[in-house]
């Protein structure tokens, strides 16, 4: 009689638990969401009562529903900062000039959203300003060339310390207008309007979903550099294969602050209604959101960064040119080819019946 693989039992129980508070956490911050989306103003006990039976049925474990509760407990806070000073500056021009220290050379509509308050700029020197939130006299030429060609940003400071950290958001009305204008025909005046209305609440409900995305940050689960160089450390031999292995690994992990942005892009551009993964993708190769190219800088410090761990680490010669290799393969080929496994998942995931966040 043939004995039970018992590790192997435990591995699909261990798998399917994961599983399962996985779907939980993504099921929480949907019905969150949706909540959100009917009353703004729901207090952070009528979210958590939302959330506790969806949490108690998928077993999420302590430090995941702290995580969500402290989440919810943001979002109350950002939501009623918002409302506060919306009320008491309800004159458009004058809440950009408390926010960026000047009054505004020209139109300026202000939307109020549940997370944002959003900035429609029809001026691209009150953008620029407003982005860079400096003096406009020290503005780079290189930073205002970047910041011309963007469509909106989130603020991470203005003027009123209870207004940073993403609540507001700008649009640049007139690099918006510039790329969507129709061509080979001539708009009437209506079309215009009609135009610029509909691109300024894409560009809001962009920015809102980046918001949203960053509150409602998964907990990374993945094995930090040191548990990874331990692990390394407490093998009997060394290998170049098991060398190379744990440089994957750590590229890898130095490639997360490029996933995380990438991962809150497309589910901005997602919910803005690029769904076609192609489009997706095409938005995304293009110069804004070029972020090896932004950060190839900080990239090329990688390879010396992992040289020096291996050293510490083990005595055995080791090819940099395999190493390099690797680490190249992760911020190439292997990046473009996980891109792309991204940006279809999301399509896959809602035809199954998945609604992204939305």
């Amino acid at each position: 009689m043939e004995k039970p693989n018992i590790k192997r039992e435990e591995l699909e129980r261990t798998k399917d638990n994961l599983s399962r508070r996985y779907e939980g956490v993504a099921k929480t911050i949907q019905a969150v969401k949706a909540t959100i989306e009917v009353d703004p103003d729901s207090s952070s006990e009528v979210l958590v009562s939302r959330v506790n039976p969806i949490a108690a049925e998928h077993q999420l474990t302590e430090i995941q529903l702290k995580f969500i509760k402290e989440a919810i407990e943001e979002y109350e806070e950002k939501h009623k900062a918002i409302k506060k000073y919306r009320e008491m500056y309800s004159d458009d021009n004058e809440l950009f000039k408390i926010c960026f220290g000047r009054e505004p050379r020209g139109k300026i509509i202000i939307v109020e959203g549940p997370l944002t308050l959003h900035f429609r700029c029809f001026n691209v020197d009150d953008y620029v300003l407003a982005g860079r939130g400096e003096n406009e006299n020290k503005i780079k030429p290189g930073d205002r060339a970047w910041l011309e060609k963007t469509a909106a940003l989130a603020v991470n400071e203005t003027g009123l310390k209870d207004l940073g950290r993403g609540t507001v958001s700008l649009e640049n009305v007139t690099w918006n207008m510039a790329v969507s204008k129709p061509r080979g025909r001539e708009e009437t005046p209506q079309e215009i309007e009609e135009r610029a209305k509909e691109y300024g609440e894409r560009s809001r409900i962009h920015e809102e979903q980046h918001q949203f995305n960053k509150l409602f940050k998964p907990i990374d689960d993945r094995k930090s550099s040191k548990e990874l160089i331990a692990e390394f450390s407490n093998r009997e031999d060394y290998s170049q294969e098991s060398v190379h292995h744990l440089v994957r690994n750590l590229a890898k992990l130095e490639r997360i602050f490029i996933e995380e942005k990438l991962w809150d892009e497309i589910l901005a551009l997602y919910k803005g209604g690029r769904k076609n993964a192609d489009d997706l993708l095409k938005n995304l190769q293009g110069e804004v959101y070029n972020y090896r190219e932004r950060h190839k800088e900080r990239i090329g410090q990688i390879l010396e960064k992992i040289k020096d761990e291996l050293s510490k680490i083990s005595t055995m010669e080791i090819d940099l040119d395999k190493i390099k290799g690797e680490v190249d393969d992760i911020f190439g080929k292997d990046y473009e080819a996980d891109l792309q496994k991204w940006l279809h998942a999301i399509t896959i995931l809602e035809g199954k019946g998945y609604k992204i966040i939305s």
